[in-house]
């Protein structure tokens, strides 16, 4: 799926253009939605992602931590997630119809090549996380017992 189809599907079912520099809330949920679609539907990086529309990776990545609680409040941007997410679906059948095997496993590859790269990317945050968490322990423990506590 190309990011311009699902840009102008958002757009469509929205009637917003998510590229504009504006910030009202209905174009940062819509441009958060055209996110989480491009996430679930394209092999496209945050980079890429954001630049379609004019942001940044870091915008892209904020704006899909906030979408489903979003979407769990706001029933207008939940409908639209799920129509459009239909709308894909269809098209992605009709073009299934017309790929050959060989396509459908360069497509499946991809999928897990993005997978494995978000896990990289999340074991590397947890293992920064693991790291200043141990160097706040010892800190803490060499406090106490400079300072006469019995650590046990």
């Amino acid at each position: 799926m190309e990011i311009k189809v699902i840009q102008e599907l958002v757009k469509e079912d929205t009637k917003i253009d998510i590229s504009t520099i504006r910030r009202k809330r209905e174009i940062v949920e819509a441009r958060a939605l055209y996110y989480k679609l491009c996430r679930e539907y394209t092999y496209k990086s945050l980079t890429e992602i954001g630049k379609s529309v004019n942001r940044d990776h870091a915008t892209v990545l904020w704006g899909l931590k906030h979408f489903d609680s979003w979407a769990n409040q706001n029933v207008t941007l939940r409908s639209s997630y799920v129509n459009i997410k239909c709308k894909i679906e269809t098209l992605k059948e009709e073009a299934l119809n017309n790929i050959s095997k060989e396509e459908t496993f360069i497509d499946k590859w991809a999928k897990l090549k993005n997978a494995n790269e978000l896990l990289v990317n999340t074991n590397k945050e947890l293992v920064k996380q693991l790291k200043e968490s141990n160097t706040k322990l010892k800190s803490r423990d060499k406090f106490f017992r400079d300072n006469g506590y019995v650590i046990g």
